[in-house]
């Protein structure tokens, strides 16, 4: 395993991936690749070609300032990590994007389902397990009394099968 693939949105679910993300990176000597999906409505991107440059530079531009603080993190210390903005709309384009990092595995975090509307659209974890050629790892938030026995057993566990 070379490439870990961790889509982020900067929301504590999303670090808790990352967290474990790093826990197999250490194991396996693997990159971390970060990506942060824009998800630019059309609205934004029907403007003139100078203003639709202008606001996504500037989207872009934020995005690249949070990831500071965001990967500002004593458990990524001497793990090589990439970091990827990118205006995906379809989850078809972040499969590609997989193929073209040559990514070994996908860690994502997971809120879970929350109300009548999130079962009838599916949630984007839901959407890339479905759709993606690389093995995905789902990453449910815990109680953090339990976590590092969890993290050792799920660490054991990818040893094994890798």
């Amino acid at each position: 395993m070379k490439r870990i693939l961790v889509p982020v949105d900067f929301s504590e679910t999303s670090t808790h991936a990352l967290e474990i993300a790093a826990l197999i990176a250490k194991r396996q000597k693997a990159e971390i690749v970060v990506l942060h999906m824009l998800g630019l409505s059309e609205a934004v991107l029907t403007k003139n070609e100078i203003q639709e440059y202008e606001e996504a530079g500037y989207y872009m531009e934020l995005a690249k300032k949070r990831f500071i603080p965001f990967l500002d993190k004593p458990y990524l210390k001497n793990i090589k990590i990439r970091e990827i903005v990118q205006n995906y709309k379809i989850f078809k384009e972040f499969n590609t994007l997989a193929q073209e990092q040559k990514i070994d595995l996908i860690v994502m975090g997971s809120h879970g389902t929350s109300g009548i509307s999130e079962v009838l659209v599916g949630s984007n974890t839901e959407k890339v397990v479905r759709t993606s050629n690389v093995p995905v790892l789902v990453v449910k938030m815990q109680n953090p009394n339990s976590r590092s026995k969890k993290c050792f057993l799920l660490v054991t566990f990818l040893k094994m099968l890798f």
